[in-house]
C-alpha cells in the first residue's frame, strides 16, 4: 500500500540519489574534490529540476535532474549585498539554453512557461537564516511552511483527493518539517517584536 508517508520517503531518497550522482561525476571530482572532502555545494548554487511533462510510461515516475548553472551565476560571493545576488542569479539562469531552453534564451525565474513552471528558490545564508521564495508566471513571493495550504492549492486541481490531503495529518507533518528547515531568526524576531501572527489560522481569518 502506497501511503503519503511512503511516497514522501521514496521522493526524498530519489532526490538524494540524484544529488549523489551529481557529486560522483568525474568533472565534479576535478573541480571540488572527492565527495567526502568536497567544498560543493558550500558557496555554490545548484538546481534540481523535476520534469513532469513526460513521465516514464512503465514506472509512471517523473524525471529528476541535478546540475550546476553556468559559471556566471553558480558561485555565491562572500561580499556584502549577498541577499540580492540570489535573486539576480535566478534571473540569469534556471535552465541553460541547449538543455530544454528551446533556443529562445535561458529559462529563468522570470520565465512564465505559460504557468507550467513552479520554482522554489532557497537562499541559505547561514544555519539560522534559510529563506524560500516561490516563483510562478514570472512573479515571486516569500514562501513559508504554511503556504503549503495557504498558497499552493490555488495552483493545483481542486480535486477531492487534494482537499483531503491539505487537511490530513500527513500534510500537517510536512508543514512542521518544512518550518523546522526554513529558519530565519532575524525575521522571526521582527515578527515577534511587531506582534505579527503568520500562522495558518491568522491568514485564514484575514482572507475570510
Amino acid at each position: 500500500v502506497k501511503t503519503d508517508e511512503t511516497l514522501t520517503l521514496r521522493t526524498s531518497r530519489a532526490l538524494k540519489q540524484e544529488f549523489d550522482a551529481l557529486m560522483n561525476l568525474p568533472a565534479m571530482y576535478k573541480k571540488y574534490g572527492v565527495p567526502e572532502d568536497a567544498r560543493f555545494p558550500r558557496q555554490h548554487r545548484f538546481v534540481s529540476m523535476i520534469d513532469r511533462r513526460k513521465p516514464t510510461q512503465n514506472l509512471k515516475m517523473d524525471d529528476v535532474y541535478f546540475y550546476e548553472p553556468p559559471s556566471d551565476c553558480n558561485t555565491i560571493p562572500k561580499q556584502a549585498h549577498l541577499d540580492l545576488w540570489y535573486f539576480d542569479a535566478s534571473k540569469k539562469c534556471i535552465l541553460p539554453v541547449g538543455h530544454g531552453g528551446g533556443g529562445g534564451g535561458n529559462i529563468t525565474s522570470s520565465t512564465s512557461c505559460d504557468g507550467k513552471m513552479l520554482l522554489l528558490s532557497f537562499h541559505v545564508l547561514s544555519a539560522d537564516e534559510i529563506r524560500a521564495y516561490l516563483y510562478l508566471e514570472g512573479g515571486a513571493i516569500r514562501f513559508f511552511a504554511d503556504d503549503i495550504v495557504n498558497v499552493l492549492p490555488l495552483y493545483f486541481e481542486q480535486s477531492h483527493k487534494n482537499e483531503v490531503f491539505i487537511r490530513s495529518k500527513t500534510c500537517q507533518d510536512m508543514i512542521e518539517r518544512v518550518r523546522k528547515k526554513l529558519k530565519d531568526r532575524r525575521f522571526e524576531a521582527f515578527l515577534e517584536q511587531n506582534e505579527i501572527d503568520h500562522s495558518i489560522n491568522a491568514v485564514t481569518n484575514w482572507t475570510e
